[in-house]
C-alpha cells in the first residue's frame, strides 16, 4: 500500500469515527434540541462534548492532507487552487471547532444564542462551503484519471455539499440534518474509491 493510498484509507476512517461522534456525542448538544437542553446536555458531559469535535478537527486533518496528495499527484493550477480553498476552508473550521470547546459551554441565555449561530455559519456554510467547492474543483481538474464510480458519486456529494452549507447559512436544523446524512457516507465511500485507485495508480 503507497504513503498516498494509506493517507486517503485514513481519511475515510477518520470521517467514519466523526460521523459517529456526531450521532453519539453532539447531536443531544445540536439544533433541533432546545438551547436549554442543549446547554444542560453540554454541561453535564464535557468530556464527551470535546472528544466529540475533537474527532472533527482529525477529519479536518485528513481532509487536507487528502487534498495535498491529490494537488501533488495531478499538478496543475486548478487543484492547488482547490487544496488553497480546502486549507482555508480547515483554518475556519478547526478555529470554530475549538470556540465550540472552550467557549460556548461557558454562555447563557442570548450570549449561547448569538455564538452558537455564528459557529453554526462558520462550520456549516463557510467551511463546508469551501470544502466543497475545493472537491468541485479537483473533480473538474481530475476527472478523466478517477474511478468512474467516483465520478458518478461527484454531483451528489457536490449538491448535498453546498445544500449544508445553504442549511446552515439559513440556520434550517432539519435541513443541515438532512444533507449531512447524505453528504458523508457518499464522501466516505468516495474517498475508500479514491483509496484503492491510488493503491493500485
Amino acid at each position: 500500500m503507497t504513503r498516498d493510498s494509506t493517507i486517503a484509507w485514513i481519511a475515510a476512517a477518520a470521517h467514519v469515527v466523526a460521523a459517529a461522534a456526531m450521532l453519539l456525542l453532539l447531536r443531544a448538544g445540536l439544533p433541533p434540541a432546545p438551547d436549554d437542553e442543549r446547554l444542560a446536555y453540554i454541561t453535564m458531559h464535557r468530556i464527551a462534548w470535546t472528544s466529540g469535535w475533537l474527532t472533527w478537527q482529525l477529519a479536518v486533518i485528513t481532509l487536507i492532507a487528502l487534498y495535498a496528495v491529490l494537488a501533488r499527484r495531478f499538478g496543475g493550477a486548478l487543484p492547488l487552487a482547490a487544496l488553497a480553498i480546502g486549507t482555508a476552508g480547515a483554518s475556519i473550521d478547526v478555529a470554530t471547532q475549538m470556540r465550540f470547546i472552550v467557549i460556548l459551554p461557558k454562555l447563557q441565555g442570548d450570549a449561547f444564542a448569538l455564538l452558537d449561530r455564528e459557529l453554526e455559519a462558520m462550520t456549516g456554510y463557510a467551511a463546508n462551503g469551501l470544502y466543497t467547492l475545493a472537491f468541485v474543483l479537483f473533480v473538474v481538474a481530475c476527472w478523466r484519471e478517477m474511478p468512474k464510480l467516483a465520478n458518478v458519486l461527484a454531483a451528489p456529494i457536490a449538491v448535498s455539499g453546498f445544500a449544508l452549507a445553504i442549511a446552515a447559512l439559513m440556520h434550517h436544523a432539519l435541513a443541515e440534518i438532512v444533507s449531512s446524512a447524505i453528504l458523508f457516507p457518499l464522501f466516505t465511500i468516495w474517498t475508500i474509491l479514491i483509496a484503492r485507485w491510488l493503491r493500485n495508480a
